[in-house]
């Protein structure tokens, strides 16, 4: 991972898009503790009312399993299991440090059992063709500079028929 003296990023509009994931990493990996405080003020915490919306959006009718792209501390994950008892979900982020922070978050809550955090990148997803009903993304996909490759990977790892999601 590139790393940026004292923090002193260069402009967006002129780095590559290896240097902005490096940026990324690292901005995230110094954050983790205060990442859901953060989301939730910053937001007036809309975003667990948008996380809500999104999880009663979801239907499972083949794998029940669900995956969460750039997870973070998992989130949207508890959102789908709580409102789906039935599935499972696996959820990848690439950054170390957010994915520990959401293994801790659901152990705590007791919720290991259903919902597997690992690290993983979201132009590369780790899982085989048509393995999910529903592929989703939060707030992440903005710090993907290749969305569409992004996507795309969701679609494969996603049956026929099930849904996309990005919020």
């Amino acid at each position: 991972m590139e790393t940026f003296a004292n923090n002193k990023y260069p402009p967006v509009n002129t780095i590559t898009d290896k240097e902005r994931i490096g940026m990324v990493k690292e901005i995230f990996s110094t954050i983790t503790g205060k990442y859901d405080f953060l989301n939730h003020l910053l937001s007036l915490r809309r975003d667990v009312a948008w996380r809500r919306f999104t999880a009663k959006k979801m239907r499972f009718f083949k794998t029940n399993w669900y995956l969460d792209v750039a997870c973070g501390t998992g989130d949207l994950s508890i959102a789908a299991v709580l409102k789906h008892p039935k599935i499972s979900v696996a959820g990848i982020d690439f950054v170390r440090e957010m994915v520990q922070a959401g293994k801790n978050k659901i152990k705590n809550i007791n919720m290991a059992e259903r919902i597997m955090l690992m690290q993983g990148d979201a132009l590369h997803i780790p899982f085989d063709d048509n393995t999910f009903d529903v592929t989703g993304i939060a707030f992440g996909i903005r710090n993907i500079p290749d969305r569409e490759q992004a996507l795309k990977e969701m679609m494969r790892v996603t049956v026929p028929g099930g849904q996309i999601m990005t919020l």
